[in-house]
């Protein structure tokens, strides 16, 4: 970040040299501080952080959950203020930012058993935040300031002014603290809710991925009166379905589980719901698994075409990261099958043949199966001549 100070009242606002016209952050001595040190001899520069998956900073456990904004500040010095020194603070945020952790509070209270949802809290904390710092329980080292907040914003307060240097406004919005006297880190907003615990207390949750297949774990220290798991799975860490449920084990001992997802999608998240025989239920934190198991288009060749008549073979090119076999279908243009085939393949580059000459001329489709039910095709022509 850079900075500038537009209208010289003491604001020192900092953006990307990109953007100029979005700021990112503000700052300026407070009306009572003592400090001495001018802000641009005072501060490096403002790092501001935003997490590419706003679920990770969705933390649950068995009757406490808490939720963090994706996005952060953090004040890196290169200086020392005066001794007893405090600051006004502005910190822009997306309207949308501040609506996701809204949602997320409202998804744990609506299924949740006898839940308690607490204010948003502002907060700072030393050092910066790392998403390792989120738990159940709360933020580790927190430091509540919604109190030096003098506007009273929560996340359903109308009036957040926008923060832009431009008259159109550019989607932000900021919350300002007044007298803010320890800035050697930076802070965020967070909501805390409470329920009831389930009978259930889930020690491990973890996926790995195995060529293209994901596996998923989970590991319980007991089950009392706990009815059944659901597997959910993901392709935008939003919307969630469930894949399989798998029934309880029971006992007060711990209890492993294991699932192979042959379905999952490039990217693909997973949770879990936790039901109690009541009804009653919980979400396990959410997990992310990368695949690399993707037929890319340029990895599918299909040639010569078009095809003559007299030469009746169908040649294929294919580089796929794992060996075994692959499941072609021929199609016409009406999306009729006409050959179904199975092909050995190895890991890496593969040559492929085919044999069409009991076709007719025509347009045709090779269509690759994939695991994820996912379809390549390729278009080639059988010529008459």
């Amino acid at each position: 970040t850079t900075y500038c100070e537009p209208d010289n009242d003491g604001w020192y606002y900092f953006y990307n040299p990109l953007e100029p016209g979005n700021y990112l952050f503000a700052i300026k001595n407070n009306g009572a501080s003592p400090n001495t040190v001018a802000i641009s001899d005072l501060i490096d520069y403002i790092e501001i952080k935003v997490a590419p998956d706003p679920n990770t900073r969705y933390v649950t456990g068995g009757n406490q959950a808490t939720v963090v904004m994706e996005r952060d500040w953090s004040v890196i010095y290169k200086g020392t203020p005066t001794t007893g020194s405090s600051f006004d603070v502005k910190f822009y945020f997306q309207q949308d930012e501040m609506a996701r952790l809204d949602a997320a509070a409202t998804d744990i209270v609506d299924n949740a058993t006898s839940p308690v949802r607490n204010d948003l809290v502002w907060f700072g904390k030393a050092g910066g935040l790392d998403d390792g710092d989120i738990l159940a329980t709360g933020v580790v080292g927190m430091i509540d300031v919604t109190a030096n907040n003098p506007l009273g914003i929560d996340e359903g307060f109308p009036g957040i002014p926008d923060g832009t240097t431009s008259s159109t406004g550019n989607g932000k919005n900021y919350v300002e603290f007044v007298g803010l006297t320890n800035l050697s880190g930076g802070g965020t907003a967070a909501i805390q809710v409470s329920y009831a615990a389930l009978p259930v207390e889930l020690s491990a949750f973890v996926g790995k991925v195995s060529g293209c297949d994901n596996q998923i774990s989970w590991v319980t220290d007991s089950e009392k009166d706990f009815s059944h798991f659901e597997l959910q799975r993901s392709s935008d860490g939003r919307f969630f379905k469930t894949i399989t449920k798998v029934a309880a084990q029971g006992g007060i001992f711990t209890k492993a589980y294991q699932y192979v997802d042959e379905q999952g999608e490039k990217i693909s998240y997973y949770r879990l719901v936790m039901k109690d025989l009541d009804g009653s239920m919980e979400y396990s934190k959410v997990i992310v698994l990368n695949s690399a198991c993707e037929v890319k288009d340029d990895a599918f060749v299909v040639f010569p075409n078009p095809i003559a008549a007299e030469q009746g073979v169908l040649n294929i090119n294919l580089d796929t990261e794992e060996e075994g076999e692959k499941n072609f279908v021929i199609t016409d243009i009406l999306s009729r099958t006409l050959l179904e085939l199975s092909l050995a393949v190895g890991e890496g580059k593969n040559r492929l043949q085919i044999d069409v000459s009991d076709l007719p001329a025509g347009t045709y489709f090779l269509n690759l199966m994939g695991k994820s039910n996912k379809v390549v095709s390729k278009k080639f022509i059988l010529s008459g001549e």
